[in-house]
């Protein structure tokens, strides 16, 4: 199979939709449809990667059945979900959630989070296909969220992706802009390589 790329910028967003019910502006759950299509036509493990000020609820409820989800978000925030507590490694099914405060975080440390949470997931699970569900709602100035991180935390972030996936395993990566109400915030940030 070939590797390939995908970029969707949609909206609205869809981390919140849970499989029988939308929730929190979100219908569809895109990044779980794109997720759970590749499962079913392949057979083969996703990794659903969901960077937000809110815990991806929607995103959560698909673990299983080839689909894993990593996630940082704000704790307490809506939807209520998201707690540590809940994680498991499990092939096909893992949940990896990582509860934020709702006071802020360091760009860097946001950074490194990531990168090296991301790489370790990668690595244990060997996914086929990296889902990027992206929402910049934690950048500083959100007048949703707002966790203080930088503007320039996009750039970063999908650099910090697309090394992780060489790194680990040469899976396909489909990245899903859910939402960007800060005007910097856009699929320009992305252009710093045009693999992404």
């Amino acid at each position: 199979m070939k590797r390939k790329a995908a970029f969707a910028l949609v909206r609205p967003p869809g981390h919140h939709a849970e499989p029988a019910r939308g929730m929190g502006f979100c219908m569809f759950n895109n990044a779980g449809i794109a997720a759970r299509a590749f499962a079913v036509a392949t057979g083969e493990p996703v990794l659903i990667a969901d960077f937000d000020y809110h815990h991806g609820n929607g995103s959560q409820a698909l673990v299983g059945n080839g689909i894993s989800y990593l996630s940082t978000h704000a704790m307490p925030a809506y939807p209520g979900t998201g707690s540590a507590n809940d994680n498991r490694l499990t092939p096909g099914a893992s949940l990896v959630n990582v509860p934020l405060s709702a006071s802020g975080i360091s760009t860097e440390a946001f950074v490194a989070i990531w990168v090296k949470g991301l790489r370790a997931i990668a690595k244990r699970l060997r996914p086929s296909l990296l889902v990027v569900s992206a929402g910049y709602d934690f950048i500083l100035g959100d007048p949703v969220g707002d966790l203080a991180s930088s503007r320039a935390w996009p750039r970063s972030s999908a650099a910090s992706c697309e090394r992780s996936r060489t790194r680990i395993v040469t899976a396909a990566r489909c990245f899903v802009l859910k939402a960007a109400t800060i005007p910097t915030c856009s699929p320009a940030a992305f252009r710093h390589d045009r693999r992404v």
